[in-house]
């Protein structure tokens, strides 16, 4: 899939579209709290995907509620179990955007972070993956990605 440039030198006039895939086994605890950070993001040119991989925990009504006011598109997709790699796989064909950030069903983000993300991808434009430091909450933040 070809993604449009960023702009000239990585400058953009305009706010690029993020895509934003978020995959789920079995988490029905804890997405709610991942779709809710994504929903609570300060940057709002969003797309949200998220692909659940087969659970049997009553995930997918959990996803249903927690999008059902989202101020962003939000597709999801519902899979038989076929494992994380086929659900990141499912998940990026359906993206639009010109920057994609994952995000695991059991983590959540602050609510700064892809704005932080879209401003290092603008300063950096050269790059293809990107990483950030994660806080543990134990201890000094640590490479992660």
């Amino acid at each position: 899939m070809t993604r449009p440039a960023l702009g000239v030198d990585g400058a953009s006039s305009r706010r690029p579209l993020v895509s934003v895939i978020l995959t789920s086994y079995n988490y029905a605890q804890f997405i709610e709290q991942a779709i809710a950070s994504v929903l609570a993001q300060t940057y709002e040119h969003m797309e949200l995907i998220i692909v659940d991989d087969g659970s049997s925990d009553g995930s997918p009504a959990v996803i249903e509620k927690a999008v059902k006011d989202a101020s962003i598109p939000v597709e999801i997709l519902l899979q038989a179990n076929a494992g994380q790699g086929s659900a990141l796989n499912a998940g990026y064909a359906k993206t639009s955007g010109e920057v994609i950030c994952l995000l695991d069903s059991d983590d959540y983000w602050y609510a700064e972070k892809v704005a932080h993300v879209v401003a290092f991808v603008e300063l950096f434009p050269d790059g293809a993956l990107y990483q950030h430091e994660m806080e543990t909450g134990k201890g000094p933040k640590r490479a992660g990605m």
